[in-house]
């Protein structure tokens, strides 16, 4: 067995045991291939997240695997989908995603290289900027896509709207984050938290990929997803809106 073979699903729905059942009906297949373990939000912490941030840091914390699937409440998940996924990391990205941050897999082994999302961005919204920015400062391989179905029509009575989250989340991100025509520079360290990640394995690799290899906005342009016309928003934020090459991240 290598740690591969091992994987959790992190369903991130507190709301409805229907979406839930739904997920784990459709995933289920992924028995037959791997030792799946099930890290359900609604059973573990069913009440509100102070942030999306620590929601997604309890739910690895509290994974007993090194391979974690993060899949939100809005996503339809495919059993291919999620194959994908830890194919992608075996390759040697450090995290890959088939609908950005709402539906992605990493190791354990990453966090401990780069730290916890940052749980300043209250609310949700930008940590997923932050955590991006990230990567690319530590030179890690990133694979975005957005290929998976995505509801957005299902609204959880436990999540800020968007435009209200980031409202709570983007002045930390400012106060974290400086943003020029060429860099982005970090001007605050990272938050350190009392979670713990267990022992590391052994047959999961540590080390990953450069930057360089990173594939962002797979599938956008199939699809409106903002208001800058279907491109991936992370290619955006890293480019200046397209007129310049990616911005050199940085960090005092």
């Amino acid at each position: 067995m290598n740690g591969f073979d091992e994987i959790t699903i992190c369903l991130h729905c507190g709301y409805s045991r229907d979406v839930v059942a739904m997920q784990m009906n459709v995933l289920k297949p992924l028995e037959d291939k791997f030792t799946v373990f099930w890290n359900n939000r609604i059973d573990r912490h069913p009440e509100a997240y102070p942030s999306y941030a620590a929601m997604i840091n309890d739910a690895i914390q509290s994974s007993p695997t090194e391979v974690i699937i993060s899949i939100n409440d809005k996503c339809r998940p495919k059993v291919s989908e999620v194959e994908e996924i830890i194919e992608l990391l075996q390759n040697g990205y450090a995290c890959a995603t088939k609908y950005s941050e709402g539906f992605m897999g990493f190791s354990k082994q990453l966090f401990r290289v780069i730290g916890w999302f940052d749980e300043r961005f209250l609310g949700g919204g930008y940590e997923d900027d932050d955590f991006v920015l990230r990567l690319k400062l530590a030179d890690l391989a990133y694979f975005e896509s957005e290929e998976a179905e995505y509801d957005n029509s299902y609204k959880s009575t436990l999540v800020l709207k968007g435009g209200e989250a980031c409202k709570l989340s983007k002045p930390a991100f400012n106060k974290k984050w400086k943003i020029y025509h060429s860099e982005i520079r970090r001007v605050l360290k990272e938050e350190k938290y009392n979670y713990d990640l267990g022992e590391q394995r052994q047959d999961i690799q540590t080390s990953w990929k450069p930057w360089s290899y990173s594939k962002i906005g797979i599938m956008f342009k199939e699809r409106i997803i903002n208001n800058n016309g279907g491109e991936s928003r992370t290619k955006w934020f890293l480019k200046d809106d397209y007129k310049t090459e990616y911005r050199r991240i940085t960090s005092v």
